[in-house]
């Protein structure tokens, strides 16, 4: 019995030690490594790898416990026609060159340093390409004293950040997206910077646009600034003048002194408002509580606020539909356009396949990575230039630039006086979902500013019963004179605020 056992195991080695290896030969990937080349240049070495096929690679850097230093590099799939190979080097910074089987998918190439240098990699057809060179020393430059941040707010609607410097370091500027329950992010970096002691660090920003002003030393090397924002972009300028790193925001001009947008400057007044009653005819819109229509409920709250605007701030209004009738989203642009409105409303309701969702929400027109926004204009877009008449030609190349400005602070007073005035009249709760961005057609279509606004969700149950009520409409609708009411008064003067951060 135990020779039989004696038997069997010498089988079953002789098996594995000289059946697998022919095995896994055979199933081995195509690529192989062919030739591997080593030139030495003045400034360093070049490896050059040549390979049978298409692979993948990595490269990085490895420290061993006895403080080697190695570059290595993974390929796959591939395998070695050799199982290992050593390739001598006589280079004064580079020691020797080893090739091995890694694993069954991975040839790893490791370079043994003499000390730590840089590198790069360069991957044409089936070739690999390894520069190894000494590290180009940096120019430190001396770091720059942050000396303090100052924020202020001209008139009507600008923000205005200037960052006190003692010399005047790089910067770079970028935004982060929202996420979560991260709010998208204005990021300034300055570098190299260090913030001195006692550095006050946070402020709170009196904006509709951004919440808040955070100051930090990111890194030995790098002060970053950050902006809280509502919204998922802003449009501003940012430049040096002198020692000091200056960012405009939300304002006609980046020169310093001149923030009013273009109403304000020309002197313009609001006169005539085309109010859009979203959907009608053969387009219902949202359906929702107890068969509600949106087209219904959008012409009754346009009438209202109609006779709201007439009354209380002695506007001229125009509707683009004052029945049940499809109007067509170029053509509703295309009315406020043609009677040179100075302010297009469009309403409507919002809906939800989960009839949990509800609040209100107004919109202006602008590009966002927002899908909840992006959704909501995908919905009102599915139906699918002229200058106002007190401008000439000359001034319609700068009024395209400030309407979305414009847009934007009609959007965020109309807002902001609709949750306040439904909430003071007890209709509680009232859901605040903010001002937001979307790509909404009859939106780009027109000349002035427009907005529109998402008055509650129709399919939601307490929202849809108020609907049935003309008195909330009647609400609805002062809400939003109330809020044009405030624009108006911020286009035509609003003081200069001033508040400092930091030394």
């Amino acid at each position: 019995m135990q020779r039989f056992l004696g038997t069997v195991s010498l089988f079953f080695f002789f098996f594995y030690g000289i059946c697998i290896p022919n095995v896994y030969s055979r199933t081995l990937p195509k690529v192989a490594i062919k030739k591997i080349r080593v030139y030495s240049l003045p400034t360093g070495i070049k490896i050059k790898l040549n390979t049978t096929g298409k692979f993948f690679y990595k490269s990085f850097i490895l420290s061993s416990r006895k403080s080697e230093k190695y570059i290595v590099v993974d390929i796959w799939p591939a395998y070695l026609p050799q199982v290992r190979k050593t390739i001598s080097v006589r280079h004064p910074q580079v020691k020797k060159i080893k090739i091995s089987q890694f694993n069954r998918k991975t040839v790893r190439v490791a370079i043994q340093l003499t000390k730590k240098l840089a590198y790069n990699t360069k991957k044409w057809k089936n070739n690999l390409t390894l520069f190894i060179h000494s590290p180009k020393p940096l120019k430190r430059k001396k770091k720059t004293c942050i000396l303090g941040v100052k924020v202020s707010y001209p008139p009507p609607q600008g923000l205005k950040i200037i960052i006190n410097t003692q010399g005047k370091p790089h910067f770079k500027d970028f935004i982060l997206p929202g996420f979560k329950k991260l709010s998208p992010r204005l990021v300034i970096d300055l570098w190299p910077a260090y913030l001195p002691k006692g550095f006050m660090k946070k402020a709170n920003i009196k904006h509709p646009f951004v919440s808040q002003l955070r100051v930090a030393q990111f890194n030995k090397q790098t002060v970053r600034i950050v902006l809280s924002l509502k919204i998922s972009r802003i449009p501003y300028k940012i430049n040096f003048q002198g020692n000091r790193l200056i960012l405009n925001a939300f304002s006609a001009t980046a020169s310093e002194g001149s923030s009013a947008i273009l109403p304000s400057i020309l002197g313009l007044k609001i006169k005539k408002v085309v109010i859009d009653p979203g959907h009608g005819g053969r387009d219902p819109g949202a359906i929702g509580y107890k068969g509600l229509k949106e087209k219904d409920i959008t012409l009754k709250l346009a009438y209202l606020l109609k006779k709201r605007l007439e009354t209380d701030l002695g506007c001229k209004v125009i509707l683009t539909r004052y029945r049940d009738k499809f109007v067509s989203l170029e053509r509703r642009a295309a009315i406020a356009n043609r009677h040179k409105a100075d302010l297009f409303i469009s309403l409507h309701c919002n809906a939800c396949p989960s009839h949990r969702l509800h609040g209100i929400e107004t919109y202006f027109v602008g590009l966002t990575d927002d899908q909840y926004a992006l959704a909501v204009a995908a919905r009102e877009n599915a139906s699918l230039n002229k200058g106002r008449g007190e401008l000439n030609d000359v001034l319609l190349d700068l009024l395209a630039k400030a309407k979305i400005k414009e847009s934007a602070y009609l959007a965020a007073e109309i807002q902001k006086s609709l949750i306040q005035y439904l909430r003071g009249k007890r209709y509680n709760p009232v859901r605040d979902l903010g001002v937001k961005q979307a790509p909404f057609y009859v939106l780009i279509g027109t000349d002035m500013p427009a907005v529109l606004i998402e008055t509650g969700f129709i399919d939601h149950l307490r929202e849809g019963r108020r609907f049935c009520r003309e008195r909330y409409l009647q609400r609805l609708a002062e809400g939003i004179v109330r809020g044009i009411e405030n624009y108006i008064k911020v286009v035509k003067y609003s003081p200069t605020m001033e508040r400092g951060i930091g030394g």
